[in-house]
């Protein structure tokens, strides 16, 4: 319940895009899929950094690290 009410609280900060520590969360409106292409409508916001994705959901949070193949 506290995990619930905590993410309930960080959504409610955020608008459509709202800048914190760096990162820019943009409100998901159908946009963010998964790898194969299906709608993640769980996923309320999303903050990008340079290597890594963070997603705000109900239930929590997680996070994606990409890699940049250098040669």
């Amino acid at each position: 319940m506290k995990r619930l009410l905590l993410s309930l609280c960080i959504a409610l900060l955020f608008s459509n895009c709202y800048a914190f520590a760096g990162y820019s969360f943009v409100e998901n409106k159908g946009q963010i899929t998964s790898q194969d292409a299906k709608i993640r409508c769980e996923v309320l916001f999303a903050g990008e950094a340079d290597n890594y994705t963070i997603y705000l959901r109900n239930s929590g949070w997680s996070y994606v690290f990409k890699s940049h193949d250098s040669t």
